[in-house]
């Protein structure tokens, strides 16, 4: 068979765009042909249209089934199954009129339905809730832990009240299969937590994308070692509003849950991130599975899906007023940020040029040259943040001189410079100028 025959062997036909294609590319070649062959005008005109109008529906039905698998696409979660929250949002002054069964988020931005009765709905800091994820009520060690805040804002928690711990049996316990030397016994949370994603984070307040804010969020989960990262899923709903998941899991053998020992027991922690128009979410999933088919965990969690699901944001009126609303306060936060810390920021950058300086001989034209084009843009960094030093005015007046084509000075400084680099700490940007 040739290789062009090849191309219609129905093997290749596997889905249904492969069948479509098939079928447009067979009529499309038929009435191309007759449209060549034809003699008579009217003819001609017939097939033309024909090859058009043919070729509009057969656009028309792709879009449509493009359209119909977007709307099938939802978040999984491994033991919960489906999850499909922000289906719709809803208006400000919608909420009045469905107020007695929904909780309305701590920063206005979203609503979601009330869960049971014997569920604990409450609000906490960013601190407060890693200290309930630990079990500790010691907001001084939890300060002490936490070294940045990549959430700002409260965060809205929904938990069960049945909860309790996990206890390992030394030396029996295995954790991802591993027998790892460990007594400490845990907390196991059948619990939901949403947090503000707000899209300029702090320090520098870059507006980033939830894509790169989720990611810097579950980072921390993936640096501490302690879950496993099994699964990761992105979509684009019909509204063309970004969600995305990620499962972490940890499996336990030979545990005792609640003073009963279990077989195998997996605790999970599933970050949802939401895009908003102005704002984004994250509702973490957290929930256990029992090796024992347990119907009040599995209650649990049918509880926990109901309330992820009726998870609705808040339409803004004015999308662009909000926006150059959280641009004034995040301009406002930097430029206090570069106040206090101007220092360091201007010594942590001079410090690491100076490093490079190392080696030059400015006897030589060309090393001289990169030396002043390198440390040029300095002057005005000092200028700019009103700077003033001895060292560094030393310095820039032997750069003038330099510019004007005596390097005499510049010479001396910068070996020295160099000695003086030990008062600089690069790591951390502590700076020690004279």
């Amino acid at each position: 068979m040739s290789q062009k025959a090849s191309l219609f062997n129905p093997e290749n036909i596997k889905g249904i765009y492969q069948l479509l294609a098939a079928f447009l590319l067979i009529v499309e070649a038929s009435l191309g042909y007759w449209l060549i062959q034809s003699g008579d005008r009217t003819e001609k005109i017939i097939a033309g249209g024909l090859i058009t109008l043919i070729f509009i529906v057969f656009l028309f039905i792709a879009l449509k089934i493009a359209q119909t698998t977007y709307a099938k696409k939802t978040l999984t979660s491994e033991g919960v199954g489906e999850i499909k929250p922000a289906q719709s949002s809803i208006k400000e002054e919608e909420i009045q009129e469905q107020n007695k069964g929904i909780i309305v988020g701590p920063d206005k931005s979203y609503i979601l339905q009330k869960p049971s009765k014997n569920w604990h709905v409450s609000e906490m800091s960013y601190n407060e809730w890693i200290g309930q994820g630990l079990g500790i009520n010691d907001q001084d060690y939890i300060e002490k832990v936490i070294n940045k805040k990549h959430i700002q804002g409260e965060i809205l928690v929904i938990h069960s009240d049945k909860e309790g711990y996990l206890t390992p049996i030394p030396g029996k316990t295995l954790v991802d299969g591993l027998k790892i030397p460990t007594a400490l016994h845990i907390p196991v949370f059948m619990r939901l937590s949403i947090l503000p994603m707000e899209r300029r984070q702090s320090p520098l307040y870059f507006e980033r994308p939830l894509l790169h804010n989720y990611n810097l969020f579950i980072s921390g989960m993936i640096g501490q070692g302690v879950l496993t990262l099994i699964d990761q899923e992105r979509i684009s709903d019909k509204q063309g509003i970004q969600k995305m998941i990620s499962i972490f899991r940890q499996k336990l053998t030979d545990i005792r849950y609640q003073g009963k020992d279990f077989n195998e027991i997996s605790i999970y922690f599933s970050p949802i991130g939401i895009q908003g128009k102005t704002k984004d979410h994250v509702l973490i999933l957290q929930y256990v599975n029992t090796s024992a088919n347990d119907a009040h965990l599995n209650a649990d969690l049918q509880e926990l899906k109901d309330v992820i699901n009726s998870f609705k944001p808040i339409e803004v009126l004015n999308v662009e007023k909000e926006l150059a609303k959280q641009k004034k306060y995040a301009d406002e936060k930097l430029n206090i940020f570069i106040e206090q810390n101007k220092t360091n920021i201007f010594f942590k950058e001079f410090g690491m040029a100076v490093l490079k300086l190392k080696g030059l001989d400015l006897e030589i034209v060309e090393d001289r040259q990169f030396a002043i084009h390198l440390l040029q843009p300095f002057r005005d960094m000092t200028e700019y943040l009103g700077l003033k030093f001895d060292n560094t005015d030393k310095l820039f007046e032997a750069l003038s001189d330099a510019e004007k084509g005596d390097a005499t000075k510049l010479k001396e400084v910068v070996p020295a410079m160099l000695n003086d680099l030990e008062n600089i700490d690069l790591h951390n940007g502590d700076a020690k100028p004279d």
